[in-house]
């Protein structure tokens, strides 16, 4: 007699049927699901894991466009007679708005154990100039308005 640990109602064909029929087991569901992410920044760097159970590389796309990060992965699980099964084959999709100052196009990306690491660049800032606009008044009608004029005006640093 089986032990009494690893008996599951699904193991019965008309439950399992039944509940395959109704969405609510037998058969894994093949619904996209989110994964969960770590994001970070690093050294110039902005960092981000996702954690997806039995990732290989090959199972996994990211995809880069206006900004917006994709990720979609398919695990899928040996076809085994499981006794007990809590990690079933799963889609994932997660898409990340990301900032304008990645590099997206110089991305790198890992896989190991599972776990997905992105390694994405950013611009290097430059410093804001301090621009000053001189503002005049409305002219009157009729007359030509004059035109608004910008010029740098040094950091407080430079003056010194």
């Amino acid at each position: 007699m089986a032990d009494s640990r690893f008996s599951d109602y699904r193991t019965d064909p008309l439950v399992r049927e039944m509940l395959r029929v109704i969405g609510q087991g037998g058969q894994p569901q093949r619904s996209a699901q989110s994964m969960p992410i770590n994001v970070w920044e690093e050294g110039g760097m902005l960092m981000l894991e996702a954690a997806m159970p039995g990732l290989r590389p090959e199972d996994v796309e990211v995809l880069c466009a206006e900004n917006m990060l994709t990720i979609q992965a398919e695990v899928t699980s040996p076809d085994r007679d499981y006794l007990h099964q809590e990690l079933p084959g799963t889609c994932y999709f997660r898409q990340i708005a990301m900032p304008a100052d990645c590099l997206l196009e110089e991305t790198a990306a890992q896989v190991e154990h599972g776990l997905l690491t992105l390694r994405v660049p950013k611009a290097t800032r430059k410093h804001p100039e301090r621009v000053r606009i001189q503002v005049n008044r409305a002219s009157e009608p009729g007359k030509p308005k004059r035109a608004v004029q910008a010029r740098k005006v040094p950091d407080r640093a430079e003056e010194s």
